[in-house]
């Protein structure tokens, strides 16, 4: 085989050479630097993006902070003009008519007793008063004129056998002096009851 002839000149083979080196090193280092430059703002971003878009979430969220608080300190007044009317609602709301525990009371009566004092009162005044589901117990004392001892006696039978009342006692009973010559019996009763 014979040998191949170059009939380039060696100064052009050599320059050729050397624009394929240049152009080789130019696309490595333009390579290099988008390396280097991608790395720089990954690591830019990386870095300052999300502590801006923290800042911005935090400043945010301490925004609605301030603007909640300013509407709670306008509805505070209602708050506490409700949590009055509730407490006086249930004031109102949770006791008993005691008026018509008394009607109920005349109506046992007859027309041959009168009362001349009537007075209710809680049995236990420690009770807690802001506990709902706590029972108290009351006790209603009863006083009164009678034309004789049987009638006061069906007085206290008909309080006995009324459901409204626990207990029912005759605590005293005496004569007493009643339009001009005539005498009255006087008593006493004592009613409880659990509400």
């Amino acid at each position: 085989m014979i040998p191949a002839v170059n009939l380039i000149p060696a100064h052009r083979l050599e320059a050729r050479h050397r624009r394929r080196r240049l152009h080789a090193w130019t696309i490595a280092i333009l390579a290099w630097a988008g390396v280097l430059a991608a790395l720089w703002l990954g690591a830019w971003i990386g870095l300052t993006g999300p502590d801006r878009a923290l800042a911005r979430q935090i400043h945010q969220a301490q925004q609605q902070m301030r603007d909640q608080e300013a509407a709670i300190a306008a509805l505070e007044p209602e708050l506490v003009d409700a949590e009055a009317s509730l407490a006086a609602g249930r004031r109102v709301g949770d006791e008993p008519d005691w008026a018509l525990l008394l009607s109920l009371v005349a109506h046992w009566l007859d027309d041959k007793a009168v009362l001349t004092r009537a007075r209710l009162a809680p049995v236990d005044d420690i009770a807690d008063p802001n506990d709902e589901l706590e029972q108290r117990q009351y006790r209603l004392d009863l006083a009164g004129l009678a034309a004789t001892q049987a009638e006061v006696s069906r007085l206290v039978l008909r309080l006995e056998q009324a459901p409204v009342f626990d207990e029912v006692k005759l605590v005293h009973t005496q004569r007493e002096p009643f339009l001009d010559d005539r005498h009255a019996v006087g008593f006493r009763i004592e009613c409880t009851l659990t509400r």
